[in-house]
């Protein structure tokens, strides 16, 4: 299939730089947070805080000075959301999303976030999964045609607790169906000007189309290095019969820069109401999260749908954990 890349817009994407400092910002201190699975579904006309609301349409709706602190907004379009003065301590986003959204005057962003992607990057391919990462003077942003670093193709950051390490995923390329890799950089000592080194991963084949990377977590491993888990969802399976999938991803990045692939696993699932993304309307299939229990282990969740009859969706959900191989 041919891939087809979306323009790039300078002069809209600089209108929204200072939104997306402050958003990074807000991910930054969610170094340790359970996922929102645990969380009630919300009620989309009337969204309160510490609840999931993943299945609402916010796209140009007025959430002006809402409590929404702790609540799940993961996946969702929030495309000139207005979002001003609104509570958001320790909300989730999804970093393609939370950039088009009006956040003037939002609650909840720490001072330490105004550091977190001041700074733009010019990305090179050198092959074979290799990138060269380096600074771009911003008098030349808007001139070059290379591979740019920042703003809303970085997916998450993440500041990581009793470190100095922050742990950013970066696309590439910057914008288009498919991304051919996701690049992991360790900025260090609040010093965002430059990673202090980066690695690449390819989690995903040509078959998965326009994925999101819906969460990311980090952990100091006892080795020294970082786990980084990070899972990634799509809805564009057409190619392989699915309606939806989920892929989790379990790194290690060694203090040396090795980055090393720890565990993956892979589930799909299908809907009898196509076009639809609520859990009650999966026929069949599975869905994936997880978390950090400690330095050496991270516990999978799996929830399965199976069709019992025609009017009756059988649900369960099956927990394991992970006893991570680190590099010692």
């Amino acid at each position: 299939m041919q891939k087809h890349y979306k323009k790039f817009s300078w002069n809209f994407l600089k209108l929204q730089i200072w939104n997306a400092v402050l958003f990074f910002g807000c991910i930054a201190c969610l170094s340790t947070m359970a996922t929102a699975d645990t969380l009630p579904k919300g009620k989309c006309t009337d969204p309160k805080p510490k609840t999931d609301l993943r299945h609402c349409r916010f796209e140009g709706v007025d959430l002006r000075n809402k409590d929404l602190h702790g609540a799940d907004l993961r996946g969702i379009n929030l495309y000139k959301t207005q979002l001003q003065g609104a509570d958001l301590t320790n909300a989730l986003f999804s970093g393609k999303t939370i950039t088009y959204a009006y956040l003037d005057g939002a609650k909840g962003l720490p001072e330490v976030g105004l550091y977190i992607l001041k700074n733009q990057y010019a990305v090179t391919s050198m092959g074979n999964a290799d990138f060269m990462i380096s600074l771009l003077q911003p008098e030349y942003v808007a001139k070059t045609s290379m591979n740019i670093a920042g703003l809303d193709n970085i997916f998450l950051a993440n500041k990581v607790a009793s470190t100095q390490s922050t742990i950013a995923l970066l696309s590439f390329p910057r914008y288009g169906d498919f991304i051919d890799a996701i690049i992991v950089a360790r900025f260090e000592n609040n010093n965002l000007d430059l990673p202090v080194c980066y690695r690449s991963v390819q989690p995903l084949d040509n078959r998965h189309y326009y994925p999101n990377i819906s969460y990311m977590a980090v952990t100091l491993l006892s080795n020294g290095g970082f786990g980084i888990g990070v899972k990634i969802s799509g809805s564009d399976g057409d190619e392989l019969g699915i309606s939806a999938w989920d892929k989790l991803v379990i790194l290690e990045l060694s203090a040396t820069c090795k980055l090393t692939l720890l565990y993956e696993e892979y589930q799909s699932r299908v809907s009898d109401k196509p076009g639809k993304n609520q859990d009650d309307e999966w026929e069949s299939g599975s869905k994936l999260d997880f978390r950090f229990m400690n330095s050496e282990t991270v516990e999978i969740k799996t929830t399965n749908w199976s069709k019992v009859s025609s009017k009756k969706i059988k649900k369960n959900i099956s927990n394991k954990e992970i006893k991570l191989n680190l590099h010692h």
